[in-house]
C-alpha cells in the first residue's frame, strides 16, 4: 500500500496530497485553486495505491484497480469526457473494462496496465 506523510498531516495509507501549480486542474482541488504551498487532500472515493504526475495532469490508481484522473485534457490524456465545465479540475473515474494494476503518465498521455 502507498503511504503519504507530511508534518501537517498524520500518516495515512491510501490518501493523495497535492501541492504546487494547479492552473489547469492538475492538483485535483477544483476550479478555484490555482496554487497550493502546503499539501492538500484530494477527494478520491477509494484508497489510492499509486499516483503519477504527467505534464499537466495527474492519474491515480485505486486499491480496487480503478483509475481516476484530473488536470489538462487537451490531448485526451485524462481518458474521460470533460465537456462539463470544470470537470477536469477534480478527480473523475476513467471507465475501463478491466481492472488496472499500474498506471503511468507522460507529457500529454496516460497509460494503464491491466
Amino acid at each position: 500500500s502507498c503511504q503519504v506523510s507530511h508534518r501537517s498531516h498524520s500518516t495515512e495509507p491510501g490518501l493523495v496530497l497535492t501541492l504546487g501549480q494547479g492552473d489547469v486542474g492538475q492538483l485535483g482541488l477544483g476550479e478555484n485553486v490555482m496554487e497550493r504551498k502546503k499539501p492538500a487532500l484530494v477527494s478520491i472515493p477509494e484508497d489510492v495505491v499509486q499516483a503519477e504526475a504527467g505534464g499537466m495532469h495527474t492519474v491515480c490508481l485505486s486499491k480496487s484497480g480503478q483509475v481516476y484522473s484530473f488536470g489538462c485534457n487537451d490531448e485526451g490524456a485524462l481518458g474521460r469526457d470533460t465537456s462539463v465545465e470544470g470537470s477536469e479540475m477534480i478527480p473523475g473515474k476513467v471507465e475501463l473494462q478491466e481492472k488496472v494494476v499500474q498506471v503511468s503518465a507522460g507529457d500529454s498521455h496516460t497509460a494503464a496496465l491491466t
